[in-house]
C-alpha cells in the first residue's frame, strides 16, 4: 500500500527530524558505551530517505520537506536544509506547493530562510570576485518566490525572512535591501515591519526605531497605493508594535511620550492588539 509506506517513512523522517544534532548524539553516545565509530547523522538519514521515497514514485510531500529541513538544520548542513527548501518552489522538482506560512522560530518557513541566510553567508565569504549577491536580496528573493505561489501569505513569508536575517544577524542588509531594492514597493509594508524585526532580533533598536520613523514620516518607504489596509500611508501593526518594543529597550531616553502617543491611538483609541512584549 503506498499511502501506508509513505506515511511510515514520513513517521521516520519526523523522528529524524527530532534527533539531536549529529555531535551531541556522539558524544552522548561515547559517554555511554565509548563507542567511535562513526554514525549516520540525522541529516544524511533524511537525504536517504527522501531518495527512497522518490525511487518509489512517492509524492514527497511538505510534511516530509519540512522533517528533512530541520534534520538538516539541526546539523549544520544549510546547503542541503536550503535546496530542500528551494526545491519546493520549484515547478520540477516539489511542484509549485504552497510552503506553511505559519510564524515562529521553530516552523518550516522560518527554519527554510535561516538556512537559505547561512549559506548565503558561508558563499559569500567564499567568494574572490566580490560579486555575491547580498544575503538579504536572496532571503527576500526566496519569500518572493513563495508570494508567487501563495499570494494571500505574501505578509508572513515576508515577516519570516526579516526573522531569519535578524538571526543570521543580517539586520543591516535588510536596512539596505528596504532603500534600495526595486522591490521593496512589491514586498510592501509588511518588508519595514520585518527589517524592523531583524533590528530587534540583534538588539538594535535605535536603528528599528529609525525605520520606524522614515517610514511613518515617508510612506512610499516600502510602500505603494494598495498597501495594508488598502491605505497608502497606513503604517503596518506589527511596526507599531515592534516600535513599542524598541522604545522600551532602547539606550537612548526621550522615547517614553511618543510611545505613549503610540499606545492611546492605536491601542486605547482605535483597539489594535499589541504583545506582550511591547508593554
Amino acid at each position: 500500500n503506498s499511502l501506508m509506506l509513505s506515511d511510515l517513512l514520513g513517521n521516520i523522517l519526523l523522528l529524524l527530524g527530532e534527533s539531536p544534532p549529529k555531535t551531541l548524539l556522539r558524544k552522548m553516545t561515547e559517554r555511554i558505551v565509548d563507542d567511535k565509530r562513526n554514525t549516520l547523522s540525522s541529516a544524511d538519514a533524511a537525504g536517504v530517505v527522501l531518495n527512497l521515497l522518490r525511487r518509489m514514485n512517492l509524492d514527497v510531500r511538505p510534511d516530509h520537506y519540512a522533517s528533512a529541513i530541520r534534520a538538516a538544520c539541526h546539523d549544520g548542513r544549510w546547503k542541503m536544509a536550503s535546496d530542500l527548501f528551494s526545491d519546493q518552489v520549484d515547478p520540477d522538482s516539489a511542484g509549485l506547493v504552497p510552503i506553511d506560512s505559519t510564524l515562529g522560530y521553530d516552523s518550516t518557513v522560518e527554519l527554510g530562510l535561516y538556512a537559505i541566510a547561512r549559506q548565503s553567508e558561508i558563499e559569500s565569504q567564499e567568494s574572490t570576485g566580490g560579486s555575491s549577491i547580498p544575503v538579504a536580496n536572496r532571503v527576500f528573493d526566496a519569500a518572493l518566490s513563495m508570494s508567487i505561489i501563495s499570494p494571500t501569505d505574501q505578509d508572513n513569508y515576508v515577516l519570516a525572512a526579516g526573522s531569519a536575517l535578524g538571526r543570521a544577524g543580517e539586520w543591516k542588509g535588510c536596512i539596505n535591501y528596504l532603500r534600495t531594492s526595486d522591490d521593496s514597493e512589491k514586498l510592501g509594508q509588511a518588508l519595514v515591519a520585518a527589517t524592523m524585526l531583524a533590528c530587534v532580533e540583534c538588539l538594535e533598536y535605535d536603528s528599528a526605531i529609525e525605520v520606524y520613523r522614515d517610514s511613518a514620516s515617508n510612506p512610499s518607504l516600502g510602500g505603494s497605493e494598495w498597501q495594508y489596509g488598502g491605505g497608502y500611508d497606513i503604517i503596518h501593526p506589527i511596526s507599531r508594535d515592534l516600535a513599542l518594543r524598541a522604545m522600551g529597550r532602547s539606550a537612548k531616553q526621550g522615547w517614553s511620550s511618543q510611545a505613549m502617543k503610540i499606545f492611546r491611538d492605536h491601542v486605547v483609541d482605535e483597539g489594535e492588539l499589541i504583545s506582550v512584549d511591547a508593554f
